[in-house]
Parts: C-alpha cells; structure tokens; sequence
C-alpha cells in the first residue's frame, strides 16, 4: 500500500504544478478521474521533451476544465478512502491503460496490413 501512496505523492506536486497556470473557475463536478489519470501516464511515458508534455498537460486540464484546487480536492478524498478502495481505483486506471494500449496495438496492426501492398494473385 505505502509504494500507492508514495505514487500518489509524487504525482501530486507534478500535477499542481501543471495546472497551477490553468485553474478554471466552477469545473465540472463530474470528473472522470481514473481516465484523467491514465491520460495522465501516458503523457508521462511518452519520449518528449519535458516542454512538450507540460504543454499537453495543461492541454489535458483544459479539456476536462480541471484546475489544480480540483486536483487538490481530488487527491485529499482519495486519501480519505479506505487502503482496498485506494488499491481498487489504482487497479481500474490500469486496466484503462492496459485497453488504451491494447487499442494502439490493434490500430497499428491495422495500419501495417493497409501499407502492405497487397499479394499478387498465384497462378494456377
């Protein structure tokens, strides 16, 4: 349990320190945090410039119009939640990252066949 949190205190300062320049005054109430989040890793994990992810961070809070007070608010509830309900959400962001990757993986097979020309018909 204590490796979920030192990943929850970690991101904390990443995130508030991403979306301190964008708060938006009343965000959405609903906020789909687990998709957030996966977003979240993605973004981390690609091979960028730290520039450029910070600008698709910022990018990423403006579409969800989450500022960092929501951010905040966000992870002091978390960790309110019972360590099982903490453990649960962490496993579901996962499991959306493991089908958004799944997903990428399809789409580039995908791409592969469509850039191969196509067999030339054998003779009988």
């Amino acid at each position: 349990m204590a490796r979920y949190i030192a990943f929850w205190i970690w991101l904390f300062p990443l995130l508030a320190g991403a979306a301190a320049q964008d708060t938006v005054v009343g965000a959405p109430a609903e906020v789909p945090w687990d998709t957030l989040m996966a977003e979240i890793q993605v973004i981390e994990s690609l091979e960028e410039a730290d520039s450029l992810k910070d600008g698709q961070m910022k990018a990423l809070f403006a579409r969800y119009q989450v500022g960092s007070e929501d951010y905040r608010r966000f992870y002091e509830q978390f960790l309110q939640r019972t360590p099982d309900a903490q453990q649960q959400f962490i496993q579901h962001v996962k499991s959306i990252l493991q089908a958004f990757t799944q997903a990428n993986r399809e789409a580039a097979v995908k791409e592969l066949k469509l850039d191969r020309p196509a067999s030339l018909p054998r003779k009988p």
